[in-house]
């Protein structure tokens, strides 16, 4: 019987450390020339990845208009308790002030003055 197909690669834990050594040693080198070592990708394997990059484009989910990082200075204690009142209830502290902030525009009161 003439058996022509390539035996399979040997797996890595089953090496021996030689082997490993050998089987890894191309990536010690630095890759300064990447682009030397690769090529484009096929216009099928561009489609799939653009495809692909669609469906999950990475980051947050924008909601509303997307969300705006500000500097907010709140009294050590009121944080305490609003920090362990988000914890309790399973929602971030930005959920909680954003819940809070349209509760009370909502309600169409003036807000209290500080204590």
């Amino acid at each position: 019987m003439n058996n022509d197909t390539p035996k399979p690669p040997k797996r890595f834990r089953d090496m021996t450390p030689a082997e490993r050594e050998a089987a890894t040693s191309q990536y010690d080198a630095e890759m300064i020339d990447v682009e030397s070592q690769t090529r484009p990708l096929s216009p099928e394997s561009a489609a799939r990845h653009e495809r692909a990059r669609r469906k999950n484009p990475g980051g947050r989910p924008v909601v509303g208009k997307g969300a705006v990082v500000i500097s907010l200075s709140v009294e050590r204690g009121l944080l305490e308790q609003a920090d362990a009142y988000a914890q309790v209830a399973g929602v971030s502290r930005s959920e909680l002030v954003a819940t809070g902030l349209r509760l009370l525009m909502n309600r169409k009161v003036k807000p209290a003055s500080g204590e």
